[in-house]
């Protein structure tokens, strides 16, 4: 199948310069920056950093997060002017990147907490990230798919691959990404403790670069297809040629020092774009001794002599962390339609053995198209090449059915599926044996992963081990968790240490361990797996949207297969906030449970495979329990073998009446033999989901359902027969 072209149509930015891209991107020309000191919250260790903080937002919104009210800014400038009301808003979709989310809210909660034992759980809601996806999809009325990415510093290139997917592969006619975070004590004190925090301003690319400037900020960009654009008489500012995501499989914050998984990346991103060279490079140039060597050394393998221009923005906006790709874009697009270069602020010396230097002035000149990137944890590279006019290459991409080959677990009830069968009835504990499956990696290394990264590479073990024929060439192999929570326990641990030791006592560990992708980038790293790796979240159906992603990257052509699952772990902070919340207080047991199931994926059906997946569909429910079921009929149409009953629908729970009702209604719609609720066994918990496929498998072969409703009324519904 031959894709639609993605065409960027919208356009916003918030930061330090103000909630004007334009003007943001006149001073990042002249070289001009806000930086400044920080005044949120107290820091005895770094109250002398400055800090690129984000101006010309409304701050008056209490009941949204610093970070979600910087985002709004960006939103609603990127909006204006679009009229929509030619498009079915259940094919309008949202991706959001953000690597801490609304974390500054929560840290506040837990100042009062540890030091004024005052307990305010509220604001703990702005702790998961994908708050924000859900708050953008009700300012712009979408009711197709929301997610959010969180993969530390490229959060929001996920993002922006992921909406290309979307409507490249006719999934969605318009897509709004945003990429955004905001200062926080656990930003400041993290890089502070892995050394890596500018001693006054930032010096990308320098001989004499000492670490980053850290900034907030909050980019927006509306794609859609060239189609629907042309449909609704939209402007259309640049095209997207392509995109791409890979991953190092090196270590868990340094990048490969010679740069190779960044320059598999643009070589990829490039072919498939059919480019030798583009006009001009957005880096992602943090000023750190290990990016910028690399990078650059990742340049060199790819172009040989013939870099392109190339440039870094953190001077002048900081690294913005999730939002940074995102802003990288926004800037690569104001230089094509400008015809202007962009400078490196604060670049004077090269690197030792540079030989092309990055811009140090602005030029002006031909610049048709750019190459942004950016670089995260974990060695999580992402980039794409936007375009000021269109080429003739379309990508063809894969429009068949998915299969899962094996299956790992990490549960309560065991960590294979005959220990589930086997404990299913008689569940006594919803916490995990972290440990198991585990004999092969070396007690020292063991001694570094979190608990919740512990039970992934034990279900990844399993999983990869029962389907080694699958997991053929490590450049293709995709790693995609969806989680609700992430690394909520490292999170809370390094957060409680800064606040009681009044950032005294640096925990580097629980920093690198407390991102959301901290458990893909383990799995990756331990199997050597260097395609995409991601980590989704969406609440309740968290794991079906890691899935969509990596069936997307699949049918891209990017990956071969992949390693899909869902992880999350038990937090007393996170049982505290549901006690308090009266939606939940009717059915709130206090059986919050933890786990990690992953499964081999991919487009060719072997010997070996267990399931295969016909359909995917996530987007917001129907407004009553009759709507629900026409759109499921509807869905239906296109698998008629579905039509005639289905042996079980599985749903991970049944928070309030009113869901049980609506999961009812999707039942009958289906026409199922049976349902299973699956928290009545597996306790609750947002990975809940991932368990339909083992449990499917226990039950035998036949044609089956799984119906998710998230908290958000995002729903996911998948069809998928055991074989």
């Amino acid at each position: 199948m031959i894709s639609e072209r993605p065409v960027v149509v919208g356009l916003g930015m918030c930061s330090s310069c103000g909630s004007d891209y334009n003007a943001a991107f006149d001073s990042l020309v002249s070289k001009k920056d806000f930086l400044q000191t920080q005044n949120l919250f107290d820091s005895p260790k770094h109250a002398h950093r400055l800090f690129a903080v984000a101006k010309g937002f409304n701050t008056g919104k209490k009941h949204y997060s610093r970070c979600a009210n910087i985002m709004l800014e960006a939103v609603s400038s990127a909006m204006s002017g679009l009229n929509l009301s030619g498009l079915d808003k259940r094919r309008i979709s949202v991706f959001v990147g953000t690597s801490i989310g609304g974390v500054y809210e929560t840290e506040n909660a837990l100042v009062k907490l540890l030091l004024e034992d005052s307990e305010e759980f509220g604001p703990l809601r702005f702790y998961e990230c994908s708050t924000l996806s859900d708050i953008a999809a009700k300012k712009i009325g979408a009711k197709g798919c929301a997610m959010t990415f969180s993969t530390a510093c490229s959060s929001s290139s996920l993002a922006l691959s992921a909406a290309c997917n979307a409507i490249a592969q006719k999934e969605a006619d318009l897509c709004l990404v945003c990429g955004v975070d905001a200062l926080s004590r656990i930003t400041v004190n993290g890089f502070g403790s892995l050394l890596l925090l500018s001693a006054d301003k930032c010096k990308p690319f320098d001989k004499h670069r000492d670490g980053i400037t850290l900034g907030e900020a909050a980019g927006a960009i509306v794609l859609s297809s060239e189609s629907a654009a042309k449909k609704l008489g939209l402007k259309i500012h640049s095209y997207a040629l392509s995109w791409g995501c890979n991953a190092d499989a090196y270590h868990a914050t340094a990048p490969l020092p010679g740069g190779e998984g960044v320059a598999n990346l643009i070589t990829e991103i490039l072919n498939r774009a059919n480019l030798s060279s583009t006009d001009c490079i957005a880096a992602h140039g943090t000023g750190t001794l290990g990016n910028d060597s690399a990078e650059y050394a990742a340049y060199k393998a790819v172009f040989g002599d013939n870099i392109p221009p190339y440039h870094s923005n953190k001077r002048l906006f900081g690294h913005t962390l999730g939002a940074s790709g995102v802003v990288n874009a926004i800037i690569g697009i104001c230089s094509i339609n400008r015809n202007i270069l962009p400078p490196t602020p604060g670049f004077s010396t090269p690197i030792d053995g540079m030989q092309t230097e990055p811009l140090k002035d602005a030029k002006n000149g031909r610049n048709e198209s750019v190459l942004a990137l950016s670089l995260g944890f974990g060695g999580n590279n992402s980039g794409i090449i936007l375009s000021k006019r269109p080429n003739e290459h379309k990508m063809p991409f894969y429009g068949g059915p998915f299969y899962v080959h094996s299956v790992g677990i990490s549960s309560p009830l065991g960590v294979s599926l005959e220990e589930v069968s086997k404990n299913i009835a008689s569940a006594n504990s919803f916490k995990c044996d972290a440990e198991r499956n585990l004999e092969s990696i070396p007690p020292l290394k063991k001694r570094k992963f979190a608990r919740l990264q512990k039970m992934v590479l034990s279900s990844g073990i399993r999983a990869v081990g029962d389907a080694k024929e699958v997991f053929k060439n490590p450049l293709k192999i995709a790693v995609c968790i969806g989680t609700g929570l992430g690394m909520v326990c490292e999170t809370g641990k390094f957060i409680e240490n800064a606040i009681i030791n009044r950032e005294a006592a640096p925990m580097p560990t629980a920093f690198t361990n407390s991102v959301h992708n901290a458990m893909s980038s383990a799995a990756a790293i331990h199997f050597g797996f260097k395609g995409l790796n991601s980590a989704a979240t969406a609440k309740e159906i968290s794991f079906e949207s890691a899935l969509w992603q990596a069936m997307s990257d699949m049918r891209l052509g990017a990956s071969n297969c992949a390693l899909v699952g869902a992880a999350d772990e038990y937090s007393q902070y996170a049982e505290r906030f549901l006690k308090t919340r009266a939606i939940y207080c009717k059915n709130f047991s206090g059986n919050l449970s933890e786990g990690a199931v992953l499964y081999s994926i991919s487009p060719d059906k072997l010997p070996i495979s267990m399931a295969k997946i016909s359909l995917l569909k996530i987007g917001r429910r129907g407004d009553s329990k009759d709507e629900e079921a026409n759109l499921i009929e509807l869905f239906l149409k296109d698998f008629p073998e579905y039509s005639n009953g289905i042996r079980c629908c599985f749903t991970p729970s049944a928070v309030n009446k009113f869901q049980g009702e609506l999961f009812q209604a999707a039942a009958t719609a289906l026409k199922v033999e049976s349902t299973f609720i699956i928290e009545d066994v597996f306790g609750k918990s947002y990975m809940n989901s991932a368990y339909a496929y083992a449990l499917a498998k226990l039950k035998g072969k036949g044609l089956y359902a799984s119906w998710s409703l998230s908290s958000s009324n995002l729903r996911a519904l998948t069809l998928f027969e055991i074989l």
